[in-house]
């Protein structure tokens, strides 16, 4: 969906969302939806992995608009729903101490 997303509004539609610390081969799959969908059916699936540790996403909205972000771990256990994701803001998940954690720093603070 990238190359749909980017011709409208480049990257600047996007955040980054990241795989941060995890055991070796490990990794997660982040979904986002439009800020009016009802979360049924996502606008860009991604999974990341150490082979595709990072991606900016979108869910085609302008770059005025926020969008939703759903995180899976490799079992399809929601980890975290975060409900405004604004354009530039970042997304790291990790695994530490057996504990999955979801940080999401805001534009302009990491």
């Amino acid at each position: 969906r990238m190359s749909e997303a980017n011709r409208t509004y480049g990257q600047n539609n996007c955040a980054l969302i990241r795989r941060g610390s995890m055991p070796k081969g490990w990794g997660f799959k982040a979904y986002t939806y439009g800020p009016q969908n009802p979360r049924i059916v996502a606008y860009w699936r991604e999974w990341l992995n150490p082979e595709n540790p990072e991606q900016w996403m979108s869910a085609g909205q302008p770059d005025t608009q926020h969008f939703q972000l759903d995180i899976y771990d490799g079992n399809a256990t929601c980890l975290k729903y975060i409900k405004v994701v604004q354009p530039g803001d970042r997304v790291t998940v990790s695994y530490v101490d057996h504990q999955w954690q979801v940080t999401h720093n805001k534009k302009g603070h990491w």
